[in-house]
């Protein structure tokens, strides 16, 4: 979880572990301006060790706002994971 990855989850608090991991992120960017951009997005993955089970997979979900700077764009996005919401800040998109 967390910004770079699974939106809605924390990096410290949401315990997603394993050797690997396999994620999806779908992003729908709308530019206001030239310089802002509102975001919707859907995260969809989970870490495992061994067996892929998508039954237990974990869905993040919400809304952005995109800053273009010229060393790129500063990142906000309120998402909601499956018990909490997180406020994700950072540079650059997340793909």
């Amino acid at each position: 979880g967390g910004s770079s990855s699974l939106r809605g989850y924390s990096d410290f608090n949401d315990t997603i572990t394993g050797k690997r991991n396999l994620l999806g992120n779908l992003e729908l960017r709308y530019n206001t301006s030239q310089t802002t951009q509102l975001v919707t997005f859907i995260d969809y993955g989970n870490a495992f060790d061994t067996d892929i089970n998508v039954d237990e997979f974990n869905l993040g979900y919400g809304l952005g706002l995109r800053y273009i700077t010229p060393i790129g764009p500063i990142r906000v996005d309120l998402a909601k994971g499956k018990n909490h919401y997180f406020m994700h800040i950072g540079l650059g998109q997340l793909f």
